[in-house]
């Protein structure tokens, strides 16, 4: 689910024009992947090296959110932001508007 969420999410992001959030050699990891997924080589996409799916704050999984509300983040601001909010818990819940959903 997670792997089907990540391409379903980049592949929305990617092809967009407003690209800016992604640096160029994720960019190119992605569509790396996506290359062999399409070849049939792999059956899921993984995450650049150093990299992590990180929830949007106040979307938390554990509130209920899925994959779909995440941004590709490095592991260390991950782990970081997770030592501050205590694992999202002290985050108050951020309802999606009705255009986000």
């Amino acid at each position: 689910m997670k792997s089907l969420a990540l391409s379903v999410l980049l592949l929305h992001r990617f092809s967009s024009p407003l690209k800016g959030w992604l640096s160029k050699a994720d960019r190119g990891w992605i569509k790396q992947e996506l290359n062999e997924i399409s070849k049939k080589i792999k059956s899921h996409i993984r995450n650049p090296p150093v990299k992590e799916l990180a929830h949007e704050r106040g979307r938390e999984a554990a509130k209920g959110y899925d994959y779909k509300h995440s941004k590709l983040q490095d592991k260390v601001l991950h782990d970081l932001q997770h030592k501050y909010d205590a694992k999202g818990t002290k985050n108050k819940e951020r309802p999606l508007r009705p255009d986000e959903k």
